[in-house]
């Protein structure tokens, strides 16, 4: 019996770390910035007939992604198709290997590159192809397997996530890009009385193998494990309990 109990539990640690991401789609995410940092208005104020793609692979396309994205980055070509592209080869992979640092690449590339490209006042096809690139970002933003719960980047925004266990809304309140502070929201659940799920928090770069860097919740210093560059925290979630942390830095600096 014993024997049987250890086989089962390697099994469910293989099947689940082989397990796929699936992201939540952008139409279960509203976002509720007033300024450019406001993805999908920026997307659509750019070319309103857009509507989000969704995005996803196969394990057996992991090896062709890999090469192909190493060649996109080490390009270093920022022209809105080839952001579209390294955006889609560094999405796909984040659902095949849940390693942050393609979630800090997609979170760049926003950042960096689509918010000003899809912001530019003339209509073109480069500046399509950077609204819809950002409106295909926002289906990436968070991303489950199983009852785990990935938050990959971080935007004013409001998302339904189902679970096995039912489904929860989870309100993100910062002030990114411009501002550091970072903080989740359980909003509604469709238990009340809360909901076991592991929630992984894409660190910051450089602090992806150090637990000393700070994360509260509902006010208290609460420890974690890192997984890929997520920091691990399985708890009984209740509507009204909250996360937070405080970036090192903004990833942009208001002029």
């Amino acid at each position: 019996m014993r024997t049987l109990i250890v086989i089962l539990t390697f099994c469910a640690c293989w099947l689940n770390a082989n397990a796929q991401l699936h992201f939540i789609p952008a139409d279960s995410i509203v976002t509720w910035d007033s300024d450019v940092a406001n993805l999908r208005n920026t997307a659509l104020e750019a070319s309103a007939h857009l509507t989000p793609q969704y995005i996803s692979a196969d394990f057996s396309q992991e090896k062709m992604l890999q090469t192909s994205w190493e060649k996109e980055v080490g390009k270093h070509n920022m022209n809105p198709f080839a952001i579209a592209n390294r955006f889609t080869l560094a999405a796909k992979l984040l659902t095949l290997t849940a390693d942050a640092k393609y979630a800090l690449e997609i979170e760049q590339l926003i950042y960096k590159a689509l918010l000003q490209q899809a912001s530019t006042p003339t209509l073109s096809a480069e500046k399509v192809t950077a609204a819809q690139t950002l409106l295909n970002a926002v289906g990436t933003m968070l991303a489950t397997q199983g009852d785990t719960l990935y938050l990959n980047y971080y935007a004013n925004s409001t998302a339904t996530i189902p679970t096995s266990k039912g489904s929860l809304q989870l309100d993100i309140v910062t002030g990114m890009p411009f501002h550091e502070r970072v903080k989740f929201r359980f909003a509604r659940m469709t238990q009340p009385k809360g909901m076991q799920v592991t929630i992984c928090l894409r660190l910051p770069e450089g602090a992806w193998n150090d637990t000393s860097f700070p994360i509260y919740c509902n006010g208290h210093d609460t420890p974690y494990h890192i997984e890929k560059g997520y920091a691990v925290i399985t708890n009984i979630w209740r509507p009204g309990f909250e996360i937070y942390f405080d970036l090192p830095e903004p990833l942009l600096r208001l002029e």
